[in-house]
């Protein structure tokens, strides 16, 4: 069933992606009506959803949720790595360690937010990076870990990553040429922009802005307090939340990772209920996005101006001296 609405979801996005090829056309050529700008603004805004979801099907492929058949589901993985810009050997290390030790410096994952031992002033600016650039940030510093004597991957992951980093951007780079062959050098550049690249960018700013959702200012290691949870309260939130994998049950996929992305609403409510009968504690729980936003910007906003004022009174300090 994963892997049928994977495949789905990837169907729709390469529909969709013609679709704006097309819209791209009929800019170009000084043709669109009030309503073709209007249906290209939708089309835009669920190719960017698009794209989001992506990433979401690639981690329910890190962890072979998506299909019994491997073949499958890392045909899916690679598919989504291509979109994604993430590198899968990579990204399925860095999963594990972040879910072993969440939000802990060894959780490499959501990084720069775990390089506690950063100057401030670097920490102030990585932060700011992820926010406005959002998955083209982090995975170029991915990119850099494959390269770098500081993060002690393994040897086959490190060799490998490179392997598969070189085998997507010619893949990516292949799909540019082919788009330039077929459409011509404007509309081919444009198509390639606006159908991919700027939907990629912006579906990936979202990516982040769910991990920062999630884990931001929570507790660390393996304890309810590490994620927040987000349940819908209506038809329509449910049905966006199905669409997304369900990944809102964020807390219960940290405590029984094999639980698969359909399959989590029910495992989030009978661990609620085993909790509240032994009056454990509960993960942090909100009735939408927007909610866990607004939870959780004030810690971060916090630590950037934080941070500043830190790095403010320091040099105050080193004048006086």
């Amino acid at each position: 069933m994963q892997a049928l609405h994977a495949i789905i979801h990837f169907l729709v996005v390469i529909g969709l992606s013609l679709c704006q090829i097309w819209f791209c056309d009929r800019i170009l050529s000084g043709e669109m009506t009030w309503w073709m700008w209007v249906g290209f603004a939708a089309n835009t805004g669920v190719l960017v959803f698009g794209h989001f979801v992506l990433s979401i099907i690639l981690h329910e492929g890190i962890h072979y949720h998506l299909s019994k058949a491997r073949w499958l589901n890392e045909t899916l993985v690679y598919g989504c790595g291509f979109f994604t810009y993430m590198i899968p050997v990579l990204y399925r290390d860095l999963h594990w360690r972040h879910h072993a030790t969440p939000n802990e410096p060894d959780d490499w994952e959501l990084i720069p937010e775990t390089l506690y031992d950063l100057d401030l002033v670097k920490r102030r600016r990585a932060l700011l990076r992820l926010m406005i650039l959002g998955g083209y940030e982090r995975t170029r510093l991915y990119n850099r870990m494959l390269f770098s004597k500081k993060f002690d991957l393994k040897a086959e992951v490190r060799r490998r990553g490179k392997i598969e980093l070189v085998a997507l951007e010619g893949a990516r780079i292949g799909v540019l040429v082919g788009t330039l062959i077929l459409c011509g050098w404007w509309l081919g550049w444009v198509a390639f922009f606006l159908a991919f690249a700027v939907p990629a960018m912006l579906g990936g700013i979202l990516t982040i802005w769910l991990q920062l959702t999630e884990h931001f200012g929570a507790g660390q290691g393996n304890t309810v307090e590490a994620t927040r949870d987000v349940e819908p309260r209506g038809v329509l939130q449910r049905f966006l939340y199905f669409l997304m994998f369900n990944i809102n049950y964020h807390a219960i996929h940290h405590e029984t990772a094999y639980v698969r992305g359909h399959d989590l609403p029910g495992a989030h409510a009978r661990w609620m209920a085993k909790l509240e009968e032994k009056g454990k504690a509960k993960p942090e729980v909100y009735g939408s996005y927007r909610e866990a936003v607004r939870a959780m910007w004030p810690k971060l906003i916090g630590e950037v101006r934080g941070m500043s004022a830190q790095r403010s009174t320091a040099d105050e300090a080193g004048a006086s001296s």
